[in-house]
């Protein structure tokens, strides 16, 4: 695994296309800090009150929905229509037609 990751950190740096690098660093270091902010938060507070944790419990499930929604579920759209599709027709081509409509 460690060589796969040298060799792909050589790749991108000696090919020239260091943007997707400083990139893929920013975002990997945006990370790094908002999880070390996260942990110095649980340690610096021992005592939350009840209302407190709910609201932090709640938004973190609302970012997770997002996290989904976005990264997951609105890419793989088009192939499960797709493949959807593709199985319906196989049952009653009338029903394809009707229920998905072109693809």
């Amino acid at each position: 695994m460690l060589v796969l990751l040298l060799a792909s950190g050589y790749n991108a740096l000696d090919n020239g296309d260091q943007g997707n690098l400083r990139y893929a660093l920013a975002g990997g270091s945006a990370g790094f800090a908002a999880t070390a902010f996260g942990a110095l938060l649980a340690i610096g507070l021992r005592t939350v009150s009840q209302r407190t944790q709910d609201s932090l419990l709640g938004f973190a499930a609302g970012m997770m929905l997002a996290a989904a929604s976005f990264s997951l579920i609105l890419p793989g759209w088009p192939p499960a229509r797709r493949s959807w599709a593709t199985a319906a027709s196989l049952r009653s081509p009338w029903y394809s037609a009707w229920a998905w409509g072109p693809c």
